[in-house]
């Protein structure tokens, strides 16, 4: 499964696309989401080796919050076959990131918490809770520096 929000850092959707190997193709395929910070389950259709685009409305959101989405894919013929991972949408914290470059000063410090973001990204998969707590870390940090940011105000 590939999950990545496009070029720079479109946060308006999040790109999903199957490429498992099917024998036959499969029926009545279903994503599951579970947004960060959300107990509710939302359900999308999705095609098997294709493109689905994640967007706000498929969560009854404005827009696609950061932090750790739980996703987990469904498909006939076995409909028990089911398979779970995770995605960390960190596009809100990069576009965070962005806005704050321009204090020449806090530069190093930016690109730390944008390479702590991918690190984050990385692990998500193997240690969920660890890339959670670098996602809350890196955001601590930028309000730090929005609230020292002279431009910012």
């Amino acid at each position: 499964m590939i999950l990545e929000q496009q070029g720079n850092c479109n946060c308006d959707r999040i790109v999903f696309l199957d490429t498992k190997e099917y024998q036959r193709k499969p029926e009545n395929t279903i994503l599951k989401i579970i947004p960060p910070d959300f107990t509710t389950e939302y359900l999308i259709p999705y095609n098997a080796n294709a493109i689905t685009l994640i967007k706000p409305e498929h969560i009854s959101q404005t827009n696609l919050p950061g932090g750790l989405y739980n996703f987990t894919t469904s498909r006939r013929p076995n409909s028990k076959t089911e398979e779970s991972f995770c995605y960390l949408n960190i596009c809100p914290l990069v576009r965070r990131i962005a806005n704050l470059a321009c204090e020449e000063e806090n530069l190093e410090e930016l690109v730390n918490c944008r390479f702590e973001l991918e690190v984050a990204q990385d692990v998500v998969d193997k240690c969920p809770e660890k890339s959670c707590e670098i996602y809350s870390m890196v955001s601590k940090k930028l309000d730090k520096l929005e609230d020292d940011c002279k431009h910012c105000k």
